[in-house]
């Protein structure tokens, strides 16, 4: 998949930062642990595509569901 690396950036940079500050406001730092796996997906599938984002995050080999 192809994407301007720039505007990747700013929108990997703008999604985990808006998904980790909602979960700390809404259920404190214990919970962004659980947040790994979708960061790591937002953070690739711009530069990997989906499916080898969704392997890689998941961190045993599955794909999407």
């Amino acid at each position: 998949m192809s994407s301007d690396p720039q505007i990747a950036a700013e929108g990997i940079i703008g999604g985990v930062y808006t998904l980790a500050y909602r979960r700390l406001r809404d259920q404190g730092a214990g919970s962004l642990p659980s947040l790994a796996p979708i960061c790591a997906y937002i953070t690739l599938a711009p530069f990997v595509g989906p499916e080898e984002a969704c392997r890689i995050a998941n961190g045993d080999g599955r794909g999407r569901r």
